[in-house]
């Protein structure tokens, strides 16, 4: 009833402060390096009040849009239209903004904000961007400037600057614009460096570029340093060593294939061995794609005919620089390093096509084989049918191997994630496992899940991942709310439960016909508590269980430790200032147990009884309290003291026995006394139980001797004894009317107030 009312208070205030619907809100993005966000994009995220978390919600504008976007100007300022919160019902709604720079860096979130007002200045200082090319954040790279770019920078680093939008690169001591020589104009065509590979540029010139290069001092490697790069074709058939282990991409997917052995995806570098290292089909060429170690991209295929040529083994020996690689025409063909020699190049070929040897002397070209020195792309379109070889690397780029052997295929990428990108990807491996990471390694091995729109989620271990057993998926589908359970074995079969379900907000434990449920808690050091339910739960009748005793809040006469569904202000609650137990009914104390055993009722409480029902019929008898020390029998109304007292026996607190004179009585408001012999004697009966206006009554006992020490007087005429004075809380005079000359008269008294 309270969220109820609270609602319909916020919807009529948001129809009271409706008539400002839309705020304008403005502001500019610098981060905290005094870099302005500038190009940069926005996205403003309604936030609803968690006391209505789904609303739902209605803006006195229209419809209203839960996410709106925007771009930042070219000087890090924004300006957009957001629907006021004091627009919106119910009230209590904030909105967030997220800022995304123009650069290749975390996105930036301010806290919650209440749009209101006509205008609204919102301004944001993000962290300085810092970005670290040894481990770059993706394959394309961008920052407003070089001081963005966090130190130590790898030799050969670059970076697209979005500010001057070109392409900088890092020689080892300072940056560059790409193609610039370090600050001198660019490489005109026809005077390429050495090791760059050539590219028509017009139809009987070549040229080169610092992208694409060929180092045979460095083991005969080539280098593509691009921004872009692609292996494009209908198929890749495959890569296989000796029947052994074969990778394979159709157009319906890639089946990596290990037979008797698993799949190895590592960090270190790794061997290929046996067999041959096929990719492409007859239906499309074969292609490989290098991924920089830093950045980029590169690949290598076959022509779509590509004929049957002898296997080509690489040189044995290693080649000085400006060789060139020479073939033995052998099957397989052996390579070796050679003097290229001089002489005249003859051919034509189309902007943009590599050179490839048509003749002795001659160059040709093929649109199947280009590089964009604009965008620095090679891009390769044929099929490549066939890389087979006993043991090496296949396919490298930096640090980055495939690796295809007799034992294993393995796939190292230092510092980099290892992408596959399909619609299906195949692992056959002959029942063997895919191992992910290697002891040593720096990270622990793990599963990247991209989602088809945006984000992503990880699978992976711990770094001391133990030697748990394996762990089989479910065979069937759960039911909304079940849990994932295993049943201990080796492997571990794994099953959806319905006997512990979820379904927000609640847990249930167990099912009908699985046994009674029990939520068990473990204690830090040993044990468990339990709570069990009964075999018909769901009833008042039937209670939970509990192992062990239960440790509630003190709570308060408002809200007890506990209470009751019905009445929450009614229940059982601690004092623990004053150490007591209290008992209150609809937000009042009325019953308390002090320390020990004492119990306590207010000052007009009443314990009273009924001749009916404890809870309908009225009280007839009750005891009040009437002042300190005084109590009241009545009728159950407190104050009353109409009623009766009625008992066998009546015993006052103490008894005095005293047969001296003065009696030395205490605070008796009984006893037995002796008034000595004499004629007319008088006793005096100290004793603070006695009031101005207290009923002293004496009864003569002749049997009071023993009681006394005494010898009573016998024979005593009735009506002989008197009560002479007074002194109220201090005694009494009792005057004996006679002649005694031997023995004291006994008497008993009892004091009434």
């Amino acid at each position: 009833m309270k969220k109820l009312i609270l609602a319909l208070i916020l919807v009529l205030g948001g129809a009271v402060n409706a008539f400002g619907q839309s705020t304008t809100v403005s502001g500019q993005v610098t981060d905290a390096g005094g870099q302005s966000w500038n190009n940069g994009t926005f996205t403003a995220t309604f936030v609803p009040n968690p006391q209505f978390p789904t609303g739902p919600y209605t803006w006195t504008g229209g419809t209203l849009n839960n996410v709106i976007t925007g771009t930042l100007n070219g000087t890090g300022a924004y300006s957009v239209s957001i629907p006021s919160n004091t627009a919106i019902s119910p009230q209590g709604s904030q909105w967030q903004f997220q800022f995304v720079p123009n650069a290749t860096s975390s996105p930036f979130l301010t806290s919650k904000t209440t749009i209101t007002g006509a205008t609204q200045t919102l301004n944001a200082t993000p962290p300085a961007i810092s970005i670290n090319l040894q481990n770059p954040p993706g394959p394309f790279t961008t920052a407003y400037a070089d001081a963005e770019i966090a130190t130590p920078i790898p030799q050969g680093a670059e970076y697209f600057n979005t500010t001057s939008l070109l392409t900088r690169v890092w020689n080892g001591s300072a940056w560059s614009n790409q193609g610039s020589g370090g600050g001198g104009g660019a490489t005109p065509c026809g005077g390429a460096l050495a090791n760059q590979v050539t590219f028509f540029t017009a139809p009987t010139t070549i040229c080169g570029n610092a992208a694409l290069t060929f180092n045979p001092a460095a083991g005969g490697t080539f280098s593509f340093n691009g921004a872009n790069a692609a292996l494009v074709g209908s198929t890749l058939a495959g890569i296989s060593s000796a029947g052994v282990a074969a990778v394979t991409a159709t157009p319906s997917g890639v089946t990596i294939t290990g037979t008797g052995t698993p799949f190895h995806l590592t960090s270190t570098n790794a061997i290929l061995s046996g067999g041959n290292f096929q990719l492409g089909s007859s239906s499309q060429s074969g292609a490989v794609l290098l991924v920089g170690s830093t950045s980029g991209t590169g690949s290598i295929g076959a022509n779509p005919v590509a004929g049957t040529p002898n296997l080509i083994y690489l040189p044995t020996a290693t080649g000085t620089a400006g060789q060139c690689l020479q073939t033995d025409g052998a099957n397989p063909q052996q390579s070796s390093w050679v003097s290229c020699g001089t002489g005249t190049v003859t051919g034509s070929g189309v902007a943009n096509q590599l050179a490839f040897w048509t003749g002795a002397s001659a160059v040709g070209g093929n649109a199947a084989l280009t590089f964009n020195p604009g965008t620095t792309t090679l891009t390769f379109n044929g099929t490549l049918s066939s890389l087979t070889g006993s043991t090496g690397s296949l396919i490298k780029s930096g640090s980055n191997v495939i690796t295809v052997g007799p034992a294993s295929i393995s796939v190292s990428a230092v510092g980099n994630p290892i992408g596959i990108s399909t619609q299906n990807l195949g692992l056959v491996s002959g029942g063997g496992a895919l191992s992910l990471g290697f002891a040593g390694a720096g990270s622990s091995g793990g599963v990247n899940l991209f989602g088809l729109t945006s984000g992503s989620a990880s699978l992976g271990v711990a770094a001391v991942a133990g030697t748990p057993n394996p762990i089989n998926l479910p065979t069937t589908t759960g039911t909304a709310g079940g849990l994932w359970t295993t049943d201990g074995g080796n492997p571990q079969i794994t099953s959806w439960t319905s006997s512990l379900l979820y379904a927000a907000p609640t847990l249930t434990v167990s099912g009908a016909g699985a046994g009674n449920g029990v939520l068990a808690l473990s204690g830090n050091t040993s044990g468990t508590a339990t709570f069990t339910a009964p075999a018909v739960a769901g009833t008042a009748t039937n209670p939970v269980t509990a192992s062990n005793g239960l440790a509630l809040p003190n709570g308060s006469t408002s809200a007890p430790s506990y209470g009751f569904t019905a009445s929450t202000t009614s229940g059982m609650h601690w004092d623990g200032t004053n150490n007591v137990l209290l008992f209150a009914n609809q937000g009042t104390d009325i019953f308390g147990i002090l320390s020990g055993i004492t119990g306590s009722f207010g000052s007009t409480g009443t314990l009273g009884w009924t001749s009916g029902a404890i809870i309908t019929a009225s009280l007839d008898t009750g005891i009040s309290r009437l002042s300190a020390d005084v109590l009241g029998i009545g009728n159950g109304t407190q104050g009353d003291v109409s009623g009766t007292l009625q008992a066998a026996k009546y015993k006052t607190a103490t008894n005095c026995a005293n047969g001296a004179s003065p009696a030395v009585c205490g605070s008796a408001s009984s006893g037995s006394v002796a008034v000595p012999a004499g004629t007319n004697p008088t006793l005096t009966v100290n004793t603070t139980a006695v009031t101005a206006s207290s009923v002293i009554v004496l009864f003569e006992d002749e049997s009071l001797g023993a009681k006394l020490s005494v010898t009573c007087q016998t024979a005593v005429l009735p009506s002989a004894q008197f009560i002479t004075a007074r002194v109220a809380a201090t005694s009494f005079t009792i005057q004996a009317n006679g002649v005694f000359a031997t023995n004291p008269v006994c008497y008993n008294y009892l004091i009434l107030n």
